[in-house]
């Protein structure tokens, strides 16, 4: 039986946390609920495999762990310590989905572009400071409307849509005094104001659907409103996601991807590594957990 744990910073559990915990038992799993505050790790000289981890006073051998989230609103210390768990769980022969280097590439909103574009996969031009004048400059010579975005983000929340130097200037000031670093990119006209994200599991398209974008936003993030629908993908979109996926070294990830209205070229707007699936499940009748869960446990037995 092996020992499989899902980790968030929630004490209670989600929808999603409860469908893999599910899967895992089904496919024969111990099924194991982490939080980041319940683990102790242990290293030195003495310390071995069934040391090294505790939960809650008791040692702990795993043998892979999903990883639903880092947590939002962590200080730096804590997304370094968390990294550092998952980093030494690695090292101790865990499989960790997904693994630590690419969740710190996929998080970094630019730098995961960065990656993509060096990999000739279509992303906006997309640029970084933590400059305020030079963003605000970069603001007043580019072609707007432009997107102003935290460089760390989930669910369509801190995204501002600017179409003038005065609103920009707002967004901009507030985000500097904050301490944060700007994050500008070429607002996508989306093709009849919806998105695709495609979900990939081990190289393989699992669901995809059209995210539409309610009335009173331009935002098409399900947890912002969107309205879910199925969707039949091109065989160029699905070359984008798989790519996209392999590029960041991630086993799952949920593919944000932009048709422009105007000139109907894709993008890549976001490489999510922790995706959430409740809307896809519900209009591809796909039960995602049980396929993710199901791959893990045949890449165990490799």
């Amino acid at each position: 039986m092996y020992n499989i744990a899902v980790i968030h910073s929630y004490e209670t559990l989600t929808w999603t946390t409860k469908q893999l915990l599910k899967a895992v038992e089904k496919y024969g799993g111990k099924p194991i609920y982490l939080t980041w505050n319940h683990i102790l790790l242990r290293t030195g000289r003495d310390i071995d495999r069934e040391d090294y981890l505790e939960v809650r006073n008791k040692k702990l051998l795993l043998d892979a762990v999903v990883v639903r989230s880092l947590g939002r609103s962590i200080s730096p210390e804590q997304f370094i310590s968390r990294l550092s768990i998952l980093q030494v769980m690695e090292s101790n022969n865990v499989f960790v989905v997904n693994p630590s280097l690419s969740l710190l590439k996929a998080r970094n909103k630019f730098l995961s572009l960065n990656i993509l574009r060096m990999k000739h996969i279509p992303v906006p031009e997309t640029s970084l400071t933590e400059n305020p004048s030079i963003a605000l400059q970069l603001v007043d010579k580019s072609a707007k409307p432009l997107v102003v975005k935290p460089i760390i983000g989930s669910l369509g929340l801190g995204l501002f849509r600017v179409d003038d130097v005065d609103t920009a200037y707002h967004v901009i000031n507030l985000l500097s005094r904050l301490k944060q670093p700007i994050v500008l990119q070429r607002y996508i006209e989306k093709k009849d104001s919806r998105d695709i994200r495609v979900l990939v599991i081990d190289q393989e398209i699992v669901g995809a659907m059209y995210r539409y974008a309610p009335e009173s936003t331009w935002k098409t993030n399900i947890a912002r409103g969107a309205k879910p629908v199925k969707a039949e993908i091109t065989e160029n979109i699905r070359r984008i996601a798989l790519k996209a996926t392999e590029s960041l070294g991630l086993f799952y990830a949920g593919i944000d991807i932009a048709e422009e209205a105007r000139t109907e070229n894709v993008y890549v707007l976001e490489v999510n590594a922790s995706p959430l699936w409740r809307g896809l499940q519900r209009v591809t009748q796909v039960n995602i957990a049980n396929i993710l869960v199901e791959k893990i446990i045949k890449y165990l037995k490799r």
